[in-house]
């Protein structure tokens, strides 16, 4: 009888013993962001230890008795790698439980038309200018009059199917287009560029003209 009574009081000095075990985890950030990243250690237990890194990174948990516990990185604005990384004590210290930081990409809206810049085909278009939320564009950046235009009549079809896109995507009402349509045939866009390209045909046709009769000159001449 005494004999099982000292083995299971030796038993219970163990268990105590590795319950009250003092053990550490230590372990660095590096990476985009070291310093005050927060380390979050979770065990079986309902509560939760916090600690910071300092300015090189490092961090520790120390009194820590035997068992498996969960360590988690955390700051706003960056993600870490790994998420988070699983320890078990088993009555000594545990090291190297580090983590890889990196800086969240943040995409702007810079011209502020609802689209991010990361998609945003037409940037710095003017605020409260209708556009197309797949792009980014207005009406008038997708067909720009100064475009290069072989004359108004082709400016005007591709101005016609852009307004159409606009119409069918329930951007614009199908109202507007008289308006819009009526602006354009009015306008000198496309014709500019027609007008310079029959005057440089004509030039280059004389050119012709004179090069030729010089030609046939010095035929006979010849």
């Amino acid at each position: 009888m005494k004999k099982k009574a000292l083995l299971l009081m030796l038993f219970m000095m163990f268990i105590s013993t590795s319950a009250l075990s003092q053990n550490t985890i230590y372990g660095t950030v590096t990476g985009d962001v070291q310093e005050d990243v927060t380390i979050t250690l979770n065990s079986v237990s309902p509560s939760a230890t916090e600690t910071t890194t300092g300015s090189d990174g490092t961090y520790s948990f120390s009194e820590l008795a035997n068992g498996d516990y969960t360590v988690t990185p955390s700051l706003a604005g960056y993600s870490f790698t790994p998420a988070n990384t699983p320890v078990t004590i088993s009555g000594s210290d545990v090291t190297g439980i580090d983590f890889t930081s990196v800086a969240d990409v943040i995409d702007d809206d810079i011209d502020d038309d609802g689209v991010l810049s990361e998609d945003d085909e037409c940037e710095g278009t003017p605020a409260g200018v209708i556009i197309d939320p797949s792009n980014g564009c207005s009406i008038e950046q997708l067909v720009p009059c100064n475009g290069n235009w072989k004359n108004h009549g082709q400016y005007e079809s591709a101005f016609t199917q852009t307004v159409n896109s606009f119409i069918k995507q329930k951007l614009i009402a199908k109202e507007e287009k008289g308006a819009l349509m009526k602006e354009v045939a009015s306008s000198d866009c496309g014709k500019l560029a027609s007008e310079y390209t029959v005057v440089c045909d004509r030039a280059q046709a004389f050119a012709g003209r004179i090069l030729s009769g010089r030609h046939t000159i010095m035929l006979t001449k010849a």
